[in-house]
C-alpha cells in the first residue's frame, strides 16, 4: 500500500522531540536542501508551533532546530535497496 509519504520523492521531516528544557520541534532535511528548503520548512515550522500553542508567535515553549545530517545521522539503512548507508 502506497501512502502520501511514500508518493513524495523529497521532503523533510518535522518532528516534536522532549528535552530537558522543554519540546524540541526538529527539522530534518534532504542533504541537497538549499536556502529556499530551508524557508519553506521554518515557514511550516512557525505555523505548526503556532497551531499547537495557540499564539501566533514561537513564545519561547517550543525550541526549533535543525537537524545536522552530517553529525546526527551515523547510519542509515536503504530499505528499498537493502543495505547500509553511513555518513
Amino acid at each position: 500500500m502506497v501512502t502520501k509519504v511514500d508518493a513524495v520523492a523529497r521532503s523533510a521531516t518535522l518532528r516534536l522531540v522532549p528535552s530537558a528544557e522543554g519540546p524540541v520541534l526538529r527539522a530534518s532535511m534532504p542533504p541537497d536542501s538549499g536556502r529556499a528548503d530551508f524557508g519553506k520548512v521554518s515557514a511550516h515550522a512557525f505555523d505548526l508551533i503556532s497551531k499547537l500553542t495557540g499564539h501566533p508567535c514561537l513564545s519561547g515553549r517550543f525550541r526549533f532546530e535543525f537537524e545536522d545530517l552530517f553529525v546526527n545521522r551515523a547510519m542509515a539503512v536503504d530499505l528499498v535497496a537493502d543495505k547500509l548507508i553511513t555518513g
